[in-house]
């Protein structure tokens, strides 16, 4: 038996000979094939050294190809995804015309780009490997995060779909992929498309506690208050989750205030006030904390947390509109007409006027205007 590492032997070439044969340690080929055990060792740094070794001594063509295509699998797996992308190049170049695998050299320069967010470089490479390979799972995810976080959530369903079809995705887990389709299906407010996957996730795997987070949202958003409670009650359970915590409570208070326990809402979304925060958010909490106040007819209350939503939102009618009815609770009818004519700046074809002209009346009722009131 001899050691074949140079380094410890001390000299640059090592003969083995085998009856009338021998074996040259720098014989590129041999070098190509040491580097290949470390990768599947998962040595990436080794492979690396085996992989630039084989390179200076002149491997030929065919390997050549090969070679730089293992140099990138062996970067990408160190996160260096532009050393990766500059050999998947190299080997594109050097690509045998009669060789096989060129899909996966398109496939993983396009996921480096996908993992540096270079998504215009990211979509031509994948589209190129899945020309090659159509019945690729780990294609059609790949795609599918591209269209998602690019904002195209319908083309990221299809491209998911396509995913569990050819499956299996060999980064993620399938419980993973639903989960990808529910979030875009939430930001298409497609509760009846999250749903579905939501209960394949759960028969999957029914402690992850995503899967009663989205369930709660999803019910929330069908208006089943009560059932969207018991879910995000039980993600709160199985937590914590610190990013997700806030947007809970706010979807309790939610169903709290549709279900009119009005109180337990303000319990939910008291806490969650904070003015060094997203202003949409803010906005739509000191919206419905103001709601809840109005429910109990506590109009000051109301007023004070409505008129803050309003300076953070100028263009919400059911500020406007709410407004307007608090300030005709508190006997203020000037201040009660001209919110509510202010709502009916911001109404949509598609709402009825009925609330301003109803609670418009009634404001001219207060001020004596019967003219007005019955017009």
């Amino acid at each position: 038996f001899l050691d074949l590492t140079d380094a410890a032997l001390g000299i640059p070439v090592v003969w083995v000979y085998v009856g009338g044969a021998f074996l040259s340690f720098t014989n590129p080929p041999l070098l190509f094939r040491l580097g290949m055990i470390d990768l599947f060792e998962e040595d990436y740094e080794n492979a690396l050294k085996y992989f630039n070794r084989a390179e200076s001594a002149g491997i030929n063509e065919f390997y050549l190809a090969f070679n730089y295509y293992n140099m990138g699998i062996c970067h990408q797996n160190m996160n260096a995804y532009v050393k990766a992308i500059e050999n998947y190049r190299k080997s594109l170049e050097t690509f045998p015309p009669a060789a096989t695998g060129i899909s996966d050299v398109y496939f993983n320069l396009g996921t480096c780009f996908l993992l540096l967010k270079d998504y215009e470089n990211a979509f031509p490479n994948l589209l190129k490997a899945l020309a090659q390979d159509t019945d690729n799972g780990s294609i059609y995810f790949n795609l599918g995060v591209c269209y998602e976080d690019t904002g195209n959530f319908e083309k990221a369903v299809t491209n998911y779909e396509k995913a569990i079809m050819y499956g299996p995705v060999m980064s993620v887990g399938l419980i993973e992929i639903y989960l990808r389709i529910v979030i875009c299906f939430y930001k298409l407010n497609d509760y009846k498309g999250m749903i579905k996957y939501l209960y394949k996730a759960k028969d999957i795997d029914n402690s992850r506690i995503e899967v009663y987070f989205y369930l709660g949202l999803c019910s929330a958003g069908l208006q089943r208050w009560n059932e969207g409670i018991e879910y995000l009650l039980k993600f709160l359970e199985l937590g914590p989750d610190p990013g997700k915590e806030k947007i809970c409570n706010f979807h309790l208070g939610l169903c709290c205030y549709n279900l009119r326990n009005y109180k337990e809402c303000i319990e939910r979304l008291v806490p969650l006030l904070n003015k060094n925060q997203d202003s949409s958010l803010q906005a739509k909490i000191n919206l419905y904390i103001g709601l809840s106040y109005l429910g109990q007819e506590l109009h000051e209350r109301a007023v004070e947390y409505l008129t803050y939503a309003s300076e953070l939102d100028k263009g919400d009618f059911n500020l406007y509109l709410h407004l307007g009815i608090s300030y005709e609770g508190l006997g203020d009818y000037v201040k009660g007409i001209e919110y509510l004519k202010k709502a009916r700046e911001f109404l949509s074809a598609a709402k009825s006027d009925w609330d301003i002209e109803f609670n418009l009346g009634l404001c001219y009722i207060g001020l004596c205007d019967t003219a007005s009131a019955e017009k």
